[in-house]
């Protein structure tokens, strides 16, 4: 496939021509005109010695009627032209012309002649007559592409045959004065002027540099001109049309391997690279509007600069003669333009002309490459930003030097400003240096939002740091830590929506608290935060030492833990749980007894012995037989299996009312809440009650 050069504009003549009509109606001749007609063909042997005025004497004809038959017949060329007075002229000097004798045989004759003047367009191209155009040029400028008349002359005789045959197949449609009765008799054509038509042509160059011109378009021009191209004289064409495209520049080529070609222009026209992905110019950008990205090599530039997709650099390499660009396109492919004198082909003679060619690039973008990486440096990231335009980002991370947070930062912002994408792979980590201030952690922050921290990114106090936040306003720390820190955290957000931080103050401060400040679950969710905090601890024992606000909330959780359990029955010394069994229970499984003794020590609350006397004194007698059982099997237990109700815990139990006024259940339930740091467990049949030992956290079992 062939590449366009140019396309250009060639001027050829287009001849005016002026034809001259010459032309006669033809009528019936007058007796006068009959009369010398017949004299002349039959009558000459006869009257031959006879004159004219002898004639009109004989015939009795005024002699002016004859004489200026005769004229007329001499000037419209019926008779050859005799000379005198009609005495003067004998019948045997008349002769009748070729014409003459047509008519008498006809019985016409012509009248007085008439010149109609008629222009028309003679194109050598189309060897025809052609309508005029518009856009046809009276006269031509040096500059333009001519074609001379000696290329294409006026051929006068074929001028002459078609004008013939226009006229002689005219009718009065075409010529008014063309009438059925007239005839032509001369045509004389003459070149007025020469006029200019233009036809566009292409200059092409085909894949082995040789030269092809044909003319563009589909009409019957264009057609004719392409076929002139193929049988004109080459040096005919080469002198009048293609050197008039090319030129020659001070700098020559090497010999080119046209193969390697991948694009060809002339030296005016810059042979850009549409789609390049990257585009290197020396010194300046030829674009006005820069739709790539663009390496700029400049003699004048010490430092790289990046303004927008533009990097200027030093003169990394020292260009060939007739270096004009460097492209890279979408797929990394490199080529190459020069510009310089080489040798192209026309009728098989090279010609030496200037061309820009666009070739296979043979290692120079990779020299420029390796070149621009190598200015990368802590103090110098241009050169790492643009980069991105033909690196991937695992590529540039290894070309990056170790970075600061807020360079990492601002490297980050200038690829979103360049590339409108960040620092977005985590193994950029690598290139920041270790994290030890908030402020680092801000920047880092910014680039990866969601990013874990691991240990190992972080300096250690600024990872306690981090903790300790995390862990004062109840926020994920976003560490490795998370999945043992987290369940801290929530507990702790539990704990400080139920017990006010103050009270933790007051107990450290003083070593000692108002227990009807506590509720159940103040003292449930005290334990879970100390469980919590004792997994957590087993897992990141160091760190979890070195926080010190945990720690602070440690000791304050443990101080106010002794506090409380101050005011609840010790552990027992033989580890046994403790049982609390109520007067249902008692009545309906008093066989029981002595089985959940083997393994719990037994308490009988004081309020039940009451109940059970009452119920045994009932007029109902199983429920009164049931009574006196539960408390025969209670006479056996020790008297240091009954305890009286715990009013001073009133508060956990019913907060409305004062504390003497506890009803029987809760006087019971006072007694197994007592009783919380041994695991007691409530035995109760009465459904009530266990809801309500469920709301201060007491363990029930009803069978």
């Amino acid at each position: 496939m062939n590449t366009p050069l140019i396309q250009t504009k060639v001027w050829l003549p287009i001849y005016k021509v002026e034809s001259a009509i010459r032309y006669q109606s033809i009528r019936k001749p007058t007796v006068f005109e009959a009369l010398l007609l017949n004299l002349t063909v039959q009558h000459q042997q006869k009257l031959g010695d006879f004159n004219l005025e002898q004639i009109c004497e004989v015939f009795k004809i005024e002699q002016n009627f004859l004489a200026n038959a005769l004229e007329t017949m001499v000037y419209n060329d019926v008779l050859e032209s005799v000379s005198g007075y009609l005495k003067d002229i004998k019948v045997k000097q008349l002769k009748i012309t070729k014409l003459g004798r047509d008519l008498f045989h006809k019985n016409e004759m012509p009248s007085t002649p008439k010149t109609e003047a008629v222009p028309c367009h003679y194109d050598p191209l189309l060897q025809n007559l052609v309508k005029a155009k518009n856009h046809w040029a009276k006269y031509k400028s040096d500059e333009q592409i001519t074609l001379s008349k000696d290329i294409f002359p006026a051929n006068l005789d074929q001028i002459g045959q078609l004008i013939d045959d226009i006229v002689n197949s005219a009718d009065e449609k075409t010529f008014a004065w063309k009438k059925p009765n007239v005839k032509v008799t001369q045509i004389q054509n003459e070149i007025e002027r020469i006029i200019w038509q233009d036809l566009a042509v292409e200059i092409s160059l085909d894949q082995n540099a040789n030269i092809d011109v044909h003319a563009l378009g589909d009409d019957e021009s264009a057609s004719k001109f392409s076929a002139w191209f193929k049988q004109a004289e080459p040096e005919v064409l080469w002198d009048n049309i293609i050197s008039s495209v090319f030129q020659t520049v001070e700098n020559d080529l090497p010999k080119i391997d046209w193969q390697q070609v991948l694009g060809v222009s002339l030296p005016e026209n810059e042979l850009k690279m549409s789609s390049a992905k990257v585009s290197v110019y020396l010194n300046e950008s030829p674009n006005q509007v820069v739709q790539g990205y663009e390496i700029i090599l400049s003699q004048k530039c010490h430092i790289p600069k990046l303004n927008g997709k533009t990097l200027t650099v030093p003169m990394l390499f020292n260009p060939a003669t007739g270096f004009r660009a460097l492209y890279v396109d979408q797929n990394l492919e490199s080529s190459v333009v020069f510009q310089g004198n080489t040798e192209i082909y026309h009728a098989r003679q090279p010609r030496e002309v200037a061309l820009q060619l666009r070739l296979k690039d043979q290692g120079i973008w990779e020299k420029l490459k390796t070149r621009l990486l190598q200015l990368i440096d802590v103090n110098q990231l241009m050169p790492l930003v643009f980069a991105r335009c033909f690196l991937s980002e695992s590529q540039l991370i290894e070309y990056s030097p170790l970075l600061k947070a807020k360079q990492a930062y601002n490297l980050h912002e200038d690829m979103i400003k360049t590339h409108k994408v960040g620092l977005e792979n985590i193994l950029w980590k690598d290139k920041i240096q270790t994290l030890e201030s908030m402020e680092d952690l801000t920047y880092f922050r910014k680039i990866f939002p969601n990013t874990s921290l691991k240990q190992i990114w972080l300096d250690k106090a600024l990872l306690i740091q981090i903790l300790d936040t995390a862990f004062e306003k109840g926020n994920s720390s976003k560490t490795e830590f998370d999945p043992f820190f987290e369940p801290l955290i929530k507990v702790n957000k539990d704990l400080k929506s139920r017990i006010h931080q103050d009270l933790f103050k007051q107990v450290v401060a003083h070593q000692k608290m108002d227990i009807s400040k506590i509720a159940a679950k103040d003292m449930t969710v005290l334990d879970h935060w100390l469980d919590v905090y004792e997994q957590a601890n087993q897992k990141i024992p160091d760190l979890i030492k070195d926080c010190k606000k945990i720690h602070q909330q440690f000791i304050g959780i443990t101080l106010l833990k002794q506090q409380i359990e101050q005011h609840f029955a010790p552990k027992r010394e033989d580890n046994k749980s403790v049982a609390i069994l109520d007067s249902c229970y008692l009545m309906d499984f008093s066989d029981r007894v002595k089985e959940i003794i083997k393994d719990n020590f037994v308490i009988i609350p004081q309020i039940v012995i009451t109940e059970l006397e009452g119920n045994k004194l009932s007029k109902d007698q199983e429920k009164a037989y049931k009574a006196r059982e539960a408390i025969r099997v209670i006479k056996d237990l020790p008297h240091e299996h009954i305890e009286p109700s715990r009013l001073e815990l009133s508060h956990f139990l019913n907060k409305s009312q004062n504390h003497t006024r506890l009803s029987n259940d809760e006087q019971i339930l006072s007694v197994a809440l007592y009783h919380r740091l041994n695991s007691a467990k409530l035995y109760s049949r009465d459904n009530s009650l266990c809801n309500l030992a469920k709301s201060v956290n007491v363990k029930t079992q009803n069978n």
